[in-house]
């Protein structure tokens, strides 16, 4: 496993995470995956798609992820809530996650 931070992005709707991140967790030849187009802040970006463990406190989800090849910043997307339900707690920076 491998611990990093990433950033709740509630306006994302997949996870995205960096390049480093896809290499430290994955063997996959980034260059041999084909590239889907996302549409973002900054424009269009096309990007490899690859499938990861997340793991959240004890909250576990294998999911399909992009790898951004221009950025460093790693996006925690709404698709890991898909069937969860969810409380953003702002006030103690919480999470609460649990099964629908």
């Amino acid at each position: 496993s491998y611990e990093t931070i990433m950033m709740l992005d509630t306006g994302a709707s997949m996870t995205v995470i960096s390049l480093e991140l896809a290499q430290e967790t994955g063997h996959e030849d980034l260059n041999e995956i084909s590239q889907t187009t996302f549409s973002t802040i900054k424009g269009l970006i096309s990007c490899p798609v690859v499938q990861r463990e997340i793991i959240i406190g004890d909250t576990y989800k294998k999911q399909t992820v992009a790898v951004n090849l221009e950025d460093d910043s790693n996006l925690l997307g709404m698709d890991f809530f898909e069937s969860r339900e969810y409380i953003i707690d702002n006030l103690s920076k919480c999470i609460y996650i649990w099964n629908k």
